[in-house]
């Protein structure tokens, strides 16, 4: 599954990949077999409006580590002027907080400041509560570190959410029209010294950067906690399979979030108006009308297309103008994305990327921090600001351009680039006998069978990981143990390693498959499995096998082995699922930071569903609900997987 526009660049490394191996294949899988410290052959992944091209890695790791930042306060309180109206071109109203620092008798400051804009959909007054309430901002309540350090914090309601007028159409084009007119506004008040930065969590994240897209020139700096890059492939439709638990909960969050008010005792004509705007919209005309429509499988809502294209941030990245802080966790719901978005971005603008061992909610606050010299979310953002809206030298400019948190290693590690420059492409082996081999098989062997139905994953990291980490609160170990959910799918397993085997970036698993069916799930676990057996998830991947297609132009390259498939996922991309018939498929499973350590051993599972994350259209099930998947792993159809394997030596600290 190569690009031949790749084939003479890499035709080395190929024939070295190629004649490589020790010929005896019951040997365990070398994990520092032909891993160097030169650089690797990366492309980047494509997108709709862009090919792949060979990528570009930035020069070096940023001049200096992590280190604490905690300036002194400046001002010790704030007055919030709530509910400001601001007027869009089409008459539609928004509703604004504005939240201003004060000195200790409380009296506000009258010289002009710079501005910190979060645009929610989640209502700004339920999140100015619980901000209020637990000191936590991350639904768009005022940051009391950036008021405490002389920025204003201004809260708008997006159009058809909270008390602002209109009809919410998540991140469609009306709504994007809005955010310049929202910062023309901001900027025409007395207390805006002219210079705004954008902030927000989740789909405050995503409006961040979307605004940033629009190049409106007061806007100096970005800092986007758990956005999306991709609103198909990372959030709509995993694999051509609908995302509609995620969807579901979404839509609800948006429309309960408009509905619970705390503070209707400040104007309840407006929020009884609003309120009532706002669920009929959700019941009638946006959220669950669209919700059902997928369900029902209309094209529209369950192939990629225009409605999804002009949500995908990833897709207007290359308009962004100013600096760009990204943030997300190795178990985000956005955990493909946000370095998609950094890759995106990284020679346009200044930008930086932290990954921590977090769920959504988790990214949310940075749990965890501060650790290993890495500050609070709110003082790396106040740093940030500090430097690109004050001009100070902090050394904002000069952090790590990637920050990982690497599983088995358990700690944070910086790394010049993303993708990461040191990885080398590692093909092993699905063996019939359930081995992991690094040599590829030379006669028959039976396949491995799966039983079909629609169900499995209901505890597993994966519904965890829809559930944005709420599932993770019952400590129940099958939300991070795997052994659970591959019970019902087929175990293939290295032998212990005798060495660390360290990987970062994304994976590709190319399957050999027939299905009894029309279609099928394909559903690829990458674990670490312990002595004790216990199976560590490290990442996730899906394929309605009616979406193989691929893209060979779209897709990302290490070496020349197509590592990260680009699928259409298009109706007219789609092909037949005959009964009984061989068929390849391509798996794209999500980037992984993790070191398997010695003694332990790599463990990739193979299955038919991974319910609530993924499921087929309703009307599309029964194709695919029932019946047997087989895997197969003999000379005839090799199924493997692509590793982008990093020298373990990297994980030492620098001198």
């Amino acid at each position: 599954m190569k690009n031949p526009a790749y084939g003479f660049a890499f035709l080395a490394v190929l024939l070295a990949a190629a004649c490589g191996g020790s010929g005896d294949d019951n040997l365990p899988i070398d994990p520092s077999a032909g891993v160097t410290s030169a650089g690797s052959q990366w492309t980047s992944l494509g997108m709709r409006r862009l090919d792949s091209h060979v990528n570009r890695a930035t020069a070096a790791k940023a001049a200096m580590d992590w280190h604490d930042y905690n300036p002194p306060v400046i001002y010790s309180g704030a007055v919030r002027e709530a509910n400001q109206p601001i007027v869009m071109d089409d008459g539609v109203q928004l509703v604004a907080d504005i939240v201003r620092p004060a000195d200790e008798t409380g009296r506000v400051v009258e010289a002009p400041l710079p501005v910190i804009l979060t645009l929610t959909t989640y209502n700004k007054d339920l999140g100015g509560f619980i901000s209020d309430f637990s000191g936590i901002s991350a639904l768009g309540g005022a940051e009391p570190v950036f008021l405490q350090h002389g920025y204003v914090h201004v809260n708008v309601d997006v159009r058809g959410t909270g008390r602002s007028e209109g009809t919410w159409e998540a991140f469609g084009e009306r709504e994007q029209q809005d955010y310049n007119q929202v910062i023309d506004w901001i900027v025409a008040q007395p207390w805006c010294n002219g210079k705004v930065a954008l902030h927000g969590v989740s789909a405050l994240g995503i409006t961040s950067m979307l605004a940033a897209s629009k190049q409106h020139p007061a806007l100096r700096a970005v800092f986007a906690i758990s956005s999306m890059a991709d609103a198909y492939r990372d959030a709509a439709a995993i694999g051509g399979q609908g995302s509609y638990a995620f969807l579901g909960g979404w839509f609800t969050l948006v429309a309960a979030s408009s509905l619970l008010n705390p503070r209707l005792y400040e104007s309840p004509e407006l929020y009884l108006t609003t309120a009532t705007q706002h669920l009929a919209n959700a019941l009638t005309q946006f959220q669950y009308p669209i919700l059902f429509n997928g369900l029902m499988g209309d094209p529209e809502v369950v192939h990629d297309g225009e409605f999804w294209r002009i949500r995908s941030p990833v897709e207007q990245a290359h308009r962004i103008q100013v600096p760009v802080f990204l943030v997300s966790g190795l178990r985000d719901v956005y955990q493909r994305g946000k370095p998609v978005l950094y890759e995106a971005l990284k020679h346009q603008v200044p930008t930086k990327l932290l990954m921590g061992p977090w769920n959504h909610f988790e990214a949310g606050v940075g749990q965890g921090l501060p650790r290993e010299g890495i500050p609070t979310l709110d003082y790396v953002a106040l740093q940030w600001f500090d430097h690109y809206l004050k001009g100070e030298d902090n050394g904002a400019a000069r952090l790590p351009n990637v920050t990982q948190w690497v599983w088995g290693a358990e700690r944070y590690v910086t790394v010049s680039d993303w993708p990461n420059p040191a990885a080398r492409a590692r093909r092993i082996y699905l063996a019939g006998d359930g081995r992991l081999t690094e040599q590829s098989p030379q006669g028959e062997a039976a396949p491995r069978i799966v039983l079909q139905q629609p169900f499995n994953g209901l505890c597993s990291q994966s519904a965890s990981q829809v559930s944005l980490g709420v599932l993770s609160l019952t400590q129940l170990p099958c939300f991070s143990d795997d052994r659970l959910v591959n019970a019902l799918e087929t175990v293939y397993e290295t032998e212990p390693l005798t060495e660390p085997l360290y990987l970062d970036g994304p994976i590709q698993a190319d399957l050999w498959v027939s299905t009894t069916s029309q279609d099928s799930g394909l559903v690829v676990r990458v674990s670490d499995v312990a002595s004790d057996g216990s199976a560590f998830n490290l990442s996730n991947g899906m394929l309605q096998l009616s979406h193989r297609s691929v893209d060979p132009g779209r897709s990302r390259y290490l070496d020349g082995e197509m590592i990260q498939p680009w699928h259409p996922f298009t109706g007219e991309a789609k092909e037949a699922v005959d009964s009984g018939e061989i068929l390849s498929a391509a798996v794209e499973v999500w980037p992984v930071s993790a070191v398997i350590q010695s003694g332990h051993r790599l463990r990739i599972s193979v299955g038919s569903s991974n319910f609530p994350y993924g499921l087929s259209p309703l009307p599309e099930l029964p194709l695919s609900a029932l019946g047997v998947l087989s895997v197969y792993g003999d000379a005839d159809h090799p199924s493997s997987v692509v590793l982008p394997v990093v020298p373990a030596s990297n994980l030492e600290p620098e001198e």
